[in-house]
C-alpha cells in the first residue's frame, strides 16, 4: 500500500491481477463482450480528491513538459493550475476511454465511445466544461433537475444506455446513430445540447498523452 500515492489502485502481483487491464486488453487478453466507455470535458475537477498533486502531476511529465504546454496551449493560457487540471483529467479517464476502446473494437468490433460536453446555462459562469461524475448525474437524475436541456439530455442519455443493456447496442430508430468505434475514423458520439458524432475528439490532447502512456509500458502505438 505503501507503494501507491493518490487513488488506491489495484496492485499487479501477477496472481490475483495478473497485468494491467489496459495492458492486457491491448494484448486482446479480455472477454469478447459489448463495450461502452468514456469521459468528459473537464474530468479534472477530481484531482483535489485524488490525493495527487499538481506538482507530482507536472513531474509526471517532466521530460515532454515543453511539448506539453504546446499541446494544451488554451488552457495554460487561462492559468497553469487550469492546464495542469485539464491534462490530468484528460490522461485518466478520456485517454483511458479511448485506449480501451480501440482494444475493444479490434477484438469484437461491438464497442462505443462517448464524450459529455453539456454544461447547464445555469453553471455557464462556474463550469468551464463538464466536470467529472456529472455525467452520471445527467444520466440518472438530469430529467427531474428542472431543466428542459438537461431533461432533453437525460433521456437520451437513459435511451442508450438502456438499449444497451437490452440488445448489446445503444442505438434505436429514435436516436441519433452512435457508430461503433473504429480505430482509423476514430468517431465519437459527444452529448451536448445537441448531440454530434464527431471525428478525432480533442485528438492532438490524447495522442500527446498516449505516447507518454505507451513509452511507459514499453509499447508502440
Amino acid at each position: 500500500m505503501h507503494a501507491l500515492s493518490g487513488f488506491q489502485l489495484p496492485i499487479v502481483d501477477g496472481v490475483s491481477l495478473v497485468g494491467e487491464p489496459a495492458v492486457l486488453a491491448r494484448q486482446g487478453k479480455q472477454h469478447d463482450v459489448p463495450f461502452i466507455m468514456g469521459g468528459s470535458s473537464f474530468e479534472g475537477t477530481v484531482q483535489p480528491a485524488s490525493g495527487i498533486s499538481l506538482e507530482e502531476f507536472e513531474t509526471f511529465h517532466e521530460n515532454d513538459w515543453s511539448t506539453a504546454q504546446k499541446v494544451y496551449a488554451d488552457e495554460f493560457a487561462v492559468s497553469e493550475e487550469f492546464g495542469l487540471k485539464k491534462m490530468f483529467g484528460d490522461n485518466r479517464y478520456v485517454l483511458a476511454a479511448r485506449t480501451m476502446v480501440r482494444s475493444m473494437a479490434e477484438k469484437a468490433n461491438s464497442a462505443w465511445i462517448y464524450y459529455v460536453n453539456f454544461v447547464p446555462e445555469s453553471r455557464a459562469k462556474e463550469w468551464p466544461g463538464t466536470p467529472h461524475g456529472v455525467d452520471g448525474y445527467y444520466l440518472w437524475s438530469g430529467e427531474s433537475a428542472g431543466d428542459p436541456q438537461l431533461a432533453s439530455l437525460s433521456r437520451r442519455l437513459q435511451d442508450y444506455w438502456i438499449n444497451f443493456a437490452r440488445t448489446g447496442n445503444p442505438n434505436s430508430a429514435s436516436l441519433l446513430r452512435w457508430p461503433a468505434y473504429q480505430s482509423n475514423l476514430d468517431q465519437w458520439l459527444v452529448f451536448d445540447v445537441e448531440d454530434e458524432v464527431r471525428t478525432g475528439v480533442i485528438a492532438s490532447k490524447i495522442d500527446f498523452l498516449e505516447a507518454h502512456y505507451l513509452k511507459r509500458i514499453g509499447a508502440t502505438r
